[in-house]
């Protein structure tokens, strides 16, 4: 238990000193928010198209920045050479990933609340205050998806700045073919198919919209919540493989004469 308290502890230490990130994580919801709600303000008709934003908002802007961190932290502690310390005091790379995202996840509580105030203040949005367990149910299978894609990702790259441009990456196709910048409804069946295997975000915001503005309930989009769960699932015991295959080959075998 002492173990586990001075491990938090140090994981909220190294994200409070990340200055850039927690100011980069502040900002940006809030700020790409009111270009698009300015855009889309132009007719009796564009309090309803901003209310599809937010929840869009949560899973592409505010997760994905944290998922950034995240990941920029996991893979300088590995790089640093930190994490082998750890391992040598009995904590596995599994460990300090899950203290060091619960840290972040407290983090995130904090900046959804006040981008979610700022919402209600700036443009009376409504909150699904009546299907609420639904869609903190997708939200938690967000952030699972999203632990498992940084847990693979870290597995393969090995350099933090390496990892920055694969990380902004992700957060384009997120955007672009995420439902963000262009509804998920508008693109072509045969387009939307292929963004449904290769970007599983469109499954959570399809389902994450639906409970968040129409009101439905969780069984109705069991489905698209399946299938995300499914692909976390495969991303952390891909991660896993790829760590033991690394290992088992830094291992130096003895001669044997």
């Amino acid at each position: 238990m002492k173990k586990t308290i001075a491990l938090i502890k140090y994981s909220m230490k190294r994200i409070i000193s990340d200055n850039t990130g927690i100011i980069f994580a502040f900002l940006m919801p809030i700020g790409f928010y009111v270009v698009f709600s300015t855009l889309f303000n132009t007719g009796p008709d564009s309090k309803a198209m901003i209310q599809y934003l937010v929840p869009n908002y949560l899973l592409i802007i505010i997760l994905n920045a944290v998922m950034n961190i995240f990941g920029m932290l996991l893979v300088s502690a590995e790089e640093s050479g930190n994490l082998i310390k750890f391992r040598l005091m009995g904590v596995s790379k599994m460990n300090y990933a899950v203290s060091l995202f619960l840290c972040l996840l407290a983090m995130e509580i904090v900046l959804i609340t006040l981008f979610l105030t700022f919402c209600v203040v700036f443009d009376g949005i409504n909150l699904p205050l009546n299907n609420l367990v639904p869609c903190l149910v997708i939200l938690v299978v967000a952030h699972l998806f999203q632990f498992a894609l940084t847990m693979l990702l870290s597995a393969i790259v090995k350099k933090a700045t390496t990892f920055s441009g694969v990380g902004l990456g992700i957060f384009m196709l997120q955007m672009f073919a995420g439902g963000l910048a262009i509804p998920i409804a508008m693109f072509p069946d045969n387009l939307r198919n292929i963004l449904e295997v290769v970007n599983p975000v469109v499954h959570l915001s399809t389902a994450l919209i639906n409970t968040w503005v129409l009101g439905e309930s969780l069984e109705n989009n069991l489905g698209s919540i399946l299938i995300v769960i499914g692909f976390s699932i495969a991303c952390i015991v891909l991660s896993l493989l790829i760590q033991k295959a690394r290992s088992t080959q830094a291992t130096v075998k003895p001669i044997i004469s």
